[in-house]
């Protein structure tokens, strides 16, 4: 494998393990580093690759990307938009794939950062460390305490979002995994995955990674003895409180969801049709239960309040037209007739988890979803052509 490629890639799994803290305020932060040198690997070795390779589906993201640029240009009068600066990085990211597809393999870096941060989860919870917080102001890197009876604490990880995010992520790499490895190895990396994700005690999560568990022990040759497996998650579960977050709507956790979903749609519905159709723009506006507020009005830490929908929440910021380009862009590079069963789930499972969170906005972790896609891996486990 080229020596460059392997660690060109292998830098940007250290992008959900810096926390998310400013170098120069509102511009460059700490997680952006990883990007930047990625970038400039990336570059050399594409300034020396004789021939360039380009899929014409490459038209539709530097479509998206023009559109937020000039949509920013014209609410912000910047082109510089934190957005626009990121899709940029995955424009580079998917021409860098297309043309070293033959020497990048990421398996072992999944591994590894599966296995660190499962780790990083449970005994951060049995010993409640605490490393501080990022510029977010919101939940600590690490152990958080409860104020709950039922409830020690929630875990959250170095990338920004919290629990919600952390748990996502795991979710996201175990999936992957689950469906690399042999029977007995799936058994095991679901379970220290899943503990690790109770700890988050993120619900959503903790479904999703459920179900495509359950069916990832279906295919095996122990398919007999998922009740087993189900009745010792439930066991587990029970012992640590996951049952009751479940039961009882702990500071109205699902309630809140429910209002801001709702107070969303109805400020979709409510925009005047050239809002519809093009957007508010980015770092606009704040959801706080039932109410949206204008970021200039809101005078609480304005980071963490958005719909909890990506699609309600891209729908508003860029309108139709920026939502439609962004589906159109996402289902003209997915192709999942011929992906690797990683490749297929990973995929699938992030644009359920969106449904919940605003995991597209949040690219400390969906830098993982662009990678996965731009990689075009089959069944056998090797790199294809669009």
């Amino acid at each position: 494998m080229n020596l460059i490629s392997k660690i060109s890639i292998s830098i940007l799994f250290f992008i959900p393990l810096i926390p998310h803290l400013n170098m120069v305020e509102n511009f460059l932060h700490t997680d952006d580093l990883p990007i930047i040198i990625f970038a400039c690997f990336a570059i050399y070795e594409l300034l020396r690759k004789r021939k360039l390779s380009f899929e014409d589906n490459l038209k539709y993201l530097i479509i998206f990307i023009a559109y937020i640029t000039i949509q920013n240009y014209i609410i912000n009068r910047t082109f510089l938009s934190s957005d626009s600066l990121r899709f940029c990085f995955y424009l580079l990211l998917f021409v860098y794939i297309i043309n070293f597809k033959i020497y990048i393999n990421f398996e072992s870096q999944i591994k590894y950062l599966l296995s660190f941060l499962t780790i990083f989860s449970i005994t951060s919870y049995f010993f409640e460390f605490d490393f501080g917080r990022d510029i977010y102001q919101t939940w600590n890197i690490g152990f958080n305490e409860s104020n709950l009876e039922y409830l020690k604490g929630r875990i959250n990880g170095f990338q920004a979002g919290g629990p919600n995010s952390f748990a996502d992520l795991i979710t996201l790499l175990t999936i992957y995994i689950l469906f690399k490895v042999d029977d007995k190895k799936a058994i095991l990396i679901a379970s220290t995955s899943f503990l690790a994700i109770l700890f988050t005690y993120s619900r959503f999560s903790i479904i999703v990674l459920f179900l495509f568990v359950i069916y990832r022990i279906y295919i095996s040759k122990y398919k007999k003895y998922i009740i087993y497996f189900v009745l010792l998650l439930l066991i587990v579960s029970y012992s640590f409180g996951l049952i009751e977050r479940f039961l009882n709507d702990d500071n109205s956790g699902i309630s809140d969801r429910v209002l801001m979903l709702t107070a969303s749609i109805e400020y979709f519905l409510d925009l005047d049709l050239i809002d519809k159709i093009f957007g508010v723009g980015t770092n606009q506006l704040i959801f706080l239960s039932d109410e949206v507020f204008n970021v200039s009005d809101f005078n609480k830490n304005p980071y963490s309040y958005g719909p909890h929908n990506a699609y309600i929440f891209y729908l508003i910021n860029y309108g139709f037209i920026g939502f439609s380009l962004l589906i159109l862009f996402i289902f003209k590079f997915i192709k999942l007739k011929n992906s690797s069963e990683s490749r297929k789930f990973v995929l699938i499972c992030f644009l359920l988890l969106n449904f919940s969170t605003d995991l597209f906005f949040n690219h400390s972790v969906s830098w993982l979803f662009y990678l996965i896609l731009f990689h075009f891996e089959n069944k056998d486990n090797k790199t294809y052509t669009v």
